[in-house]
């Protein structure tokens, strides 16, 4: 009769080799995710992604727009993540995108800011500011990681967005105070910095994304955000998560550099609106034309319009 022990002996031997490998892949893995993201913590580069070369160039010949309008929308990541391990279909992902798309593009939206945006999923991937560059006829987008999870090629790659109908100019992704280590990706905030060009004058865009746990936290990042705009005419735009009466919103009042947002519509939660936490702020000088939520329920958030008048010169 068979020996049991030496059957046992045989499979034992036989699976070293196979769990050597899982966990060589697994230690692997688990390095390629810290030094992916330990790279990511220490950057500040932008995704600068120009889709229409020679549309981008007719517009920078082109003399710059008498009336700007501009679009501030948290897109709650098209939906994407649905809780835990659970994540929604591409095909619904695209479909939420295109109805956003068909909510904007009446409008011609001269910039359009995004908050909550991914540019990488692995589970679903859809690259979100890609989608809807595309999908409103943006020439170029420029986007900003406030975090990063994974392995090249399959990764949860969240942050701000920029499209544009101008040429832009990326200046960095800067990170907030109170920031936390990359292996937190709740509430991790930086600020994605470009440069539009106004007939020869040039203009600060920031899209921003605050802390939505803490207003002390939130306040801190405006002051430090206020310091490095100074005195640069600017336009911020986004999920300030700060509504006007807050220390945040007024702190950027008191600098009398920036359009009022005292009459700010709600903009959250979508479903019945009760606070007014998105926010575009530009040049004092720049006249309010119109100010007005968009979008429904797409996202968590109302989409916040903004057409102003610029001045003469």
């Amino acid at each position: 009769m068979d020996d049991p022990t030496h059957a046992l002996r045989f499979v034992a031997r036989a699976a070293r080799p196979i769990l050597r490998a899982v966990l060589a892949l697994a230690l692997l893995s688990a390095a390629a995710i810290v030094l992916r993201s330990l790279a990511f913590a220490d950057g500040n580069d932008v995704r600068l992604v120009v889709r229409d070369p020679d549309a981008l160039a007719a517009a920078a010949r082109a003399p710059a727009p008498r009336t700007l309008t501009v679009v501030a929308w948290n897109i709650a990541k098209a939906f994407v993540h649905r809780g835990g391990y659970d994540f929604a279909p591409r095909a619904d992902v695209e479909a939420r995108l295109r109805a956003m798309a068909d909510v904007l593009r009446p409008e011609r939206p001269d910039l359009v800011v995004l908050s909550e945006v991914m540019a990488e999923c692995g589970p679903c991937d859809v690259d979100q500011c890609a989608f809807l560059a595309e999908a409103l006829d943006m020439p170029v987008a420029a986007f900003g990681e406030c975090y990063a999870f994974g392995v090249p090629g399959f990764a949860l790659v969240g942050g701000t967005a920029i499209l544009a109908r101008r040429p832009l100019r990326a200046l960095g992704c800067v990170d907030l105070p109170e920031r936390k280590p990359f292996w937190i990706t709740t509430n991790n905030r930086r600020a994605l910095l470009c440069a539009l060009d106004l007939d020869g004058h040039e203009l600060l865009l920031g899209a921003l994304h605050c802390d939505s746990f803490d207003l002390a936290d939130n306040a801190r990042q405006a002051a430090f955000l206020r310091d490095l705009v100074g005195t640069r005419p600017a336009l911020l735009a986004g999920d300030f998560n700060a509504e006007p009466r807050d220390a945040s919103m007024r702190l950027w009042a008191a600098t009398g550099r920036f359009t009022d947002v005292a009459d700010a519509p709600p903009t959250f939660p979508a479903k019945s609106p009760e606070r007014a936490i998105d926010h575009v702020l530009a040049p004092a000088d720049w006249t309010l034309l119109e100010r007005r939520t968009l979008g429904g329920t797409l996202s968590d958030h109302l989409a916040l319009l903004c057409r102003f008048a610029l001045p003469d010169g």
